[in-house]
């Protein structure tokens, strides 16, 4: 399942048991790529389960990054037994009018305007 939101963001999926006396517990890797030829900043944001992102007290990790030209983070989240969900946030952090793509796993979105954030969610479904 993929959600394209107006300040949203990513994801990928493999799972994995960590043992037969402790919760089922599941390894999420996303790769949020932005292509932009200026500087820029993003954040993202893990959540537990499907829909994670339509709960924000959901929200179990955080971060940032930023660069200059294309770049791209790995980003591996250890979630629940039922899924997992990202969102990505980025943001130009000069005027430029070229367009900055934010980009995961065939979502993307994207911006020429000056100052205004473009986001990418998406879920991964545990064993999917």
């Amino acid at each position: 399942m993929v959600a394209v939101v107006l300040l949203g963001a990513l994801v990928v999926v493999s799972a994995y048991a960590v043992s037969q006396y402790l919760p089922s517990r599941n390894r999420f890797t996303f790769r949020p790529t932005i292509s932009y030829r200026g500087a820029w900043q993003a954040e993202y944001r893990g959540y537990k389960g499907t829909a994670g992102f339509l709960r924000p007290q959901d929200n179990f990790t955080w971060g940032t990054f930023s660069g200059t030209g294309p770049g791209s983070r790995t980003i591996v989240i250890v979630g629940d037994n039922t899924g997992g969900s990202i969102c990505v946030t980025a943001m130009k952090s000069d005027p430029g009018t070229a367009t900055l793509t934010l980009s995961l796993d065939g979502a993307s979105n994207s911006t020429s305007a000056s100052l205004q954030l473009v986001t990418v969610c998406e879920s991964a479904i545990a064993g999917g």
